[in-house]
C-alpha cells in the first residue's frame, strides 16, 4: 500500500484543535459573539496567562480575530471553516463538563434596544441594521475590511441625499464592537452622518443626561425597511 498523503496543514490544524483549552475557548465563540480574554478564561477553566498564549495562537492561526472597543480587545471566530470543524468534533463527541456561559453585563433592557456610541447608533437596533446591509449586499466584506457595494452607496446616497462619490460613502466602512449585543455595529463616519441625518428627521432623539435614545413612533422597529427600502424606490 502506498502511503498516504494528507494536506500539509493537517497536522498544525489537528496540533491547535487537539489541546483542550483550545477546544473549549473555541466552543465559546461558536455563538458569534465577541467575548473578551477574561471571559474566555472562565469559561476554559484557565489563568489569563494561559487564556491569552492560547489567544495568541489562535490569532496567529487567523481563525480568530480581534477588536478593539475602548480598554477592551473582543475575539472571534474568524474562519467559518474553523466553527464548522468544531461543530463537527462536538457531533462525533463532546464529554465532560457542562460548556459554562461567560457572564455578560445586564445594562437596563432601553439602553441595550439602542443608544449613542462615539456620534453614531449602538445597540440591538444598529447590530440589526449592520446584519441587513450585510444580507442585502448593501455592503461587501474583503477579508478584514468593509465597504459599501454600488448597490449600497447609491442607496444611502439617497437617503443622505449626497453624492454617490461623497468621501463617506466610497470610504472603508468602520465596523464597531456592539458591548452589549458583542456583535458589530456600523460607526466611523458613515455612522456618525446616518445617525445625524436620522436625528435632523426626527427619527429619534437623545435622551437627556444619557446614552440612550428615543425611536419616533414606529421608525425603531421599522429602522431596515425605512432606511433600506425607502432608499431604494
Amino acid at each position: 500500500m502506498n502511503p498516504v498523503s494528507i494536506p500539509e496543514c493537517l497536522p498544525g490544524s489537528a496540533n491547535l484543535l487537539g489541546e483542550p483549552a483550545r477546544l473549549s475557548i473555541l466552543w465559546a465563540l461558536l455563538d458569534r459573539r465577541a467575548y473578551t480574554a477574561g471571559e474566555l478564561a472562565l469559561v476554559a477553566d484557565l489563568s489569563a496567562p494561559s487564556a491569552s498564549m492560547h489567544l495568541a495562537r489562535l490569532l496567529e492561526a487567523s481563525w480568530v480575530s480581534v477588536a478593539r472597543r475602548g480598554r477592551h480587545r473582543y475575539y472571534t471566530i474568524a474562519d467559518d471553516a474553523v466553527a464548522h470543524a468544531v461543530e463537527a468534533i462536538g457531533a462525533i463527541r463532546f464529554t465532560g463538563r457542562p460548556r459554562r456561559r461567560p457572564p455578560r453585563p445586564q445594562p437596563d433592557e432601553r439602553l441595550q434596544r439602542a443608544r449613542s456610541c462615539y456620534g453614531h447608533l449602538a445597540g440591538a437596533v444598529a447590530v440589526s441594521f449592520w446584519n441587513a446591509l450585510l444580507e442585502r449586499h448593501w455592503m461587501r466584506r474583503d477579508g478584514r475590511r468593509f465597504a459599501l457595494s454600488t448597490t449600497g452607496a447609491g442607496g444611502l446616497a439617497r437617503f443622505l441625499q449626497c453624492r454617490r462619490d461623497d468621501a463617506v460613502l466610497t470610504s472603508s466602512l468602520t465596523p464597531c464592537m456592539d458591548w452589549t449585543e458583542r456583535r458589530f455595529h456600523l460607526g466611523g463616519a458613515l455612522g456618525v452622518r446616518l445617525f445625524g441625518t436620522l436625528r435632523d428627521r426626527g427619527w429619534l432623539m437623545p435622551v437627556a443626561r444619557s446614552r440612550r435614545v428615543r425611536f419616533a413612533p414606529g421608525r425603531e422597529r421599522a429602522l431596515v425597511q425605512l432606511v433600506l427600502d425607502g432608499a431604494a424606490r
